[in-house]
């Protein structure tokens, strides 16, 4: 409770001090750069990639990333590559990259001593990419300047969620497009079916047919399902089932597991990210949120969508039962080509397209009504 009193009143008091408003000239400047991600699961991922980016632009910067316990492994994996496991390392010109984690509530000890090394290095500036809590803006007020991203104006929500990050960190936005993966040799699958947003989830019927299309396209592949679900899923004999957890150990277990993943399947979540974050072939499923507004430019995937939907965002909060996406997988008879029928459903992913967005009429094929 005095922790949370402490984090609180600073927060406000920072929040009140003009030393905000990051500017081209100030990331220039800056020796020390502080970035503080404490947000949700795809979220905090999609943040690294595009940090990834900033410090491949600016090299010659100490970097400190002070995130949750949860996401620190994929902070190290996707910063550090394969010297993840090095606490500290050089960026290949005269600065470094430092990674830190903390839980609060659990190790408040940790907390002082994180909050006592920030009052001594001097940070020159800070960001907290996709974080709006108390947790990223007390760490960014111990910098000399901070541009907190609640305050950030670029938030529409058919804006392109990479640009996004991308434009809070004045980084320009690269000629890349994406990318569709070659499938061959894949002897290793994993399956991501699930969303926070039952919307965007694949029911188990439905993951069930997903499954029986990898295991005819990829007869040979060990295929493993990554869920949340505890519960027995009814999978046929032979597919393995991963189960996510909210904590450090969990998600090292998943990001080894990805490591040695040929192709990777999911829906529209942090598992996603992941894959493309890691350059993991990718089959991405998607209902009601567009390929444009999830994915990275140079990600390395074929998209799955509901040809009804091009160029348009569902936004139908009400929304329960995702058609768009059930209606990918029926069953329709015998399929033909060398793809098999696993990419039926796939679209043409342009970066560059207007996103309009729906808020009335489900615009799915086989849709009887407005919902």
């Amino acid at each position: 409770m005095v922790l949370k009193r402490m984090i609180k009143k600073r927060v406000a008091r920072a929040a009140a001090y003009p030393g905000g408003d990051v500017g081209l000239e100030d990331i220039d400047a800056a020796r020390k750069v502080l970035f503080a991600v404490f947000s949700r699961y795809g979220d905090g991922i999609l943040s690294f990639a595009v940090i990834r980016d900033f410090i491949t632009a600016r090299p010659d910067k100490d970097y400190l990333i002070i995130t949750s316990n949860q996401l620190r492994p994929y902070a190290e994996r996707i910063l550090r590559g394969d010297r993840a496991d090095v606490d500290s390392i050089s960026t290949g010109s005269t600065g470094s990259i430092h990674i830190e984690s903390v839980n609060k509530r659990k190790n408040p000890v940790k907390l002082l001593k994180l909050t006592n090394r920030l009052k001594k290095s001097a940070y020159d500036i800070g960001f907290n990419p996709f974080s709006l809590g108390d947790d990223s803006e007390y760490f960014l007020s111990f910098a000399t300047k901070s541009a907190l991203y609640r305050k950030f104006p670029s938030h529409e929500i058919n804006k392109n969620l990479y640009a996004r990050v991308r434009e809070y960190l004045l980084l320009p936005e690269p000629d890349d497009v994406v990318v569709e993966p070659e499938l061959k040799e894949v002897r290793t699958v994993v399956i991501a079916p699930d969303s926070s947003n039952p919307a965007k989830s694949l029911d188990r019927a439905v993951l069930g047919r997903v499954v029986e299309l990898a295991t005819s396209r990829f007869p040979d592949a060990a295929i493993a399902v990554a869920t949340d679900d505890s519960s027995p899923l009814g999978l046929p004999r032979g597919v393995e089932t991963f189960v996510f957890g909210k904590s450090n150990a969990r998600s090292r277990a998943f990001l080894k597991l990805m490591e040695m993943t040929d192709l990777f399947i999911g829906v529209d979540a942090g598992p996603l990210h992941l894959a493309l974050a890691l350059g993991v072939p990718s089959i991405a499923i998607f209902g009601p949120t567009p390929p444009e507004i999830i994915l990275n430019r140079g990600n390395i995937v074929s998209s799955l969508r509901d040809a009804g939907l091009a160029g348009v965002y569902c936004y139908i909060e009400s929304c329960k039962e995702p058609l768009c996406i059930h209606g990918l997988f029926e069953k329709t008879g015998e399929k033909t080509g060398d793809e098999g029928s696993l990419l039926d459903g796939k679209v043409a992913v342009d970066l560059e397209k207007n996103i309009k967005i729906e808020r009335e009429a489900c615009l799915a094929k086989g849709a009887k009504k407005d919902i």
